[in-house]
């Protein structure tokens, strides 16, 4: 879903001066459109064409891992990854030697050919692990899987070490799975370590703050609960002036779960990117309908265990909520233009921001046309009903021969003040009208017309009628007879 538009736009000034870089992509786990999704891409560096199974085994592995950890393992549904099998000319990762933090070699010092150049001892850390080659990495997104929303690289080495940032890292150690989680924390969720990483690092983010006031803090709705509460970082420099919200979350230290002001980031993130609901049936807004139900139903991208809430409303009314489909029938509509309308909410327990539901939701509204019928009349009102028992009587005492019944129409039926004939071109000048009510008495008779061409308008708002009978005549000879309902 990514559309890294300052990088491509590079790229395509520079796409002559560079060679294709086109790589087998495996998919590790696909629930849907990729434009809908949320898609991870997978690369690997320092593995030779030798080992790229072994990167498909690790990539899966870590596929395994990070849909165990919560709240991704809820949101599992909302994620595609995929893997780009990228050869290098060596196995493993350099290794310089330089770290001030640790007593060098850690392990032999080593320098290979990898495609991205992934690195230990960066800015002087060792198990600071770095692909320093971010233009192929980029390029390789862009050539491959242009619609990318979070990058990470698998490090075929087996020394602890992994890196945040754009481009995730981590090593294959036994500790990779977690390192690349805690990472993804900072580059997929934006959010800060909750141990002290330095005065470079110290920033307003959703799980770091300078604020202590329990009233005002920005986890305000999370203090007290799930040991969530203001905890001064340390040591040096600032950092007693800066606060974290819990002390045993995965964002300061493996092995850890996300604390609770972490897990809602995480979601916030993943609602700004997907929409949950994916398509809705039937998709055109206008509908018209005579009689029959029609059923509307959403296709949702849930969360496991299902937290989304759903409301229907008909014109402004609930009708139904927590389910997926709703059947609409005439009966529940007026007449004219009807408002269906369906709210989407994420209730899950995880998340307690105040304008959640104003930011984060998802909708759809209908339009639906009633057009009302005699028969639809006749279930709906029983008065009218039996009136048309009667009626049939009466409408016995007329001759109805219906020599031209294919080319005269009247409508709409029921008519409020005003009644459309419809007659064909050849006898729109020889056409005559009475109307009479339920006991055969005449109520009117129209031999001139207003109207435009073979369609005409006959104004009834003098009569009080609620049934009359309509005769139309060719020639003077009565050669259609219908019964209209008046409202």
């Amino acid at each position: 879903m990514m559309r890294n538009f300052p990088f491509l736009i590079c790229l395509f000034f520079l796409g002559p001066f560079l060679n294709a870089q086109i790589f087998e992509v495996d998919t590790l786990l696909l629930n849907g459109d990729v434009n809908k999704y949320i898609n991870i891409v997978v690369m690997g560096d320092g593995y030779v064409e030798d080992e790229l199974d072994l990167f498909s085994e690790d990539a899966e592995n870590f596929v395994n891992s990070f849909f165990l950890e919560s709240p991704f393992q809820e949101y599992k549904n909302y994620f595609n990854v995929f893997a780009i099998r990228v050869p290098s000319m060596q196995s493993g990762a350099d290794h310089p030697g330089d770290a001030t933090d640790e007593a060098e070699p850690v392990f032999p010092i080593i320098d290979v050919n990898t495609v991205f150049g992934s690195t230990f001892d960066y800015f002087g850390i060792h198990r600071l692990l770095v692909p320093l080659n971010s233009f192929m990495v980029n390029t390789v997104l862009a050539e491959n899987f242009p619609l990318y929303d979070q990058p990470l690289i698998i490090v075929n080495s087996p020394y602890y070490g992994g890196s945040g940032g754009a481009i995730p890292a981590a090593s294959t150690n036994i500790s990779s799975a977690e390192i690349i989680i805690h990472e993804l924390g900072h580059s997929f969720a934006s959010l800060s370590d909750e141990y002290w990483a330095g005065e470079i690092y110290a920033a307003e983010t959703a799980n770091m703050t300078q604020e202590t006031d329990p009233t005002i803090v920005k986890w305000k709705n999370w203090m007290g609960d799930n040991s969530i509460g203001t905890y001064a970082h340390c040591c040096g420099g600032s950092s007693a002036d800066w606060y974290r919200p819990h002390n045993n979350c995965k964002m300061r230290f493996l092995n850890a779960p996300f604390c609770s002001v972490c897990k809602e980031a995480i979601i916030e993130k993943i609602h700004s990117l997907v929409d949950p609901l994916e398509s809705v049936s039937p998709e055109i807004s206008v509908l018209m309908t005579d009689g029959e139900p029609v059923e509307f139903s959403l296709n949702l991208i849930k969360p496991e265990p299902n937290t989304l809430k759903t409301i229907w409303t008909l014109n402004d009314e609930i009708v139904a909520h927590n389910v997926d489909s709703i059947q609409v029938d005439t009966s529940m509509l007026i007449e004219g233009t009807n408002a269906l309308s369906v709210f989407i909410e994420d209730t899950t327990l995880f998340i307690r921001k105040n304008d959640h539901n104003q930011v984060h939701f998802a909708s759809s509204e209908w339009e639906i046309e009633r057009i009302v019928t005699p028969v639809d009349t006749m279930v709906v009102d029983t008065m009218v009903v039996d009136t048309m028992v009667v009626d049939s009587m009466v409408l016995g005492q007329f001759q109805l021969t219906d020599l031209f019944s294919d080319e005269i129409e009247l409508y709409p039926n029921p008519a409020g003040d005003y009644l459309n004939l419809k007659v064909s071109p050849e006898i729109a000048q020889n056409i005559g009208l009475n109307i009479y009510d339920v006991t055969g008495k005449k109520i009117k008779s129209l031999i001139d017309f207003i109207g435009y061409d073979n369609v005409f308008k006959i104004n009834l708002s003098g009569i009080s009628n609620k049934v009359i009978i309509v005769e139309v005549l060719i020639d003077q000879v009565p050669c259609h007879t219908e019964q209209i309902i008046r409202h």
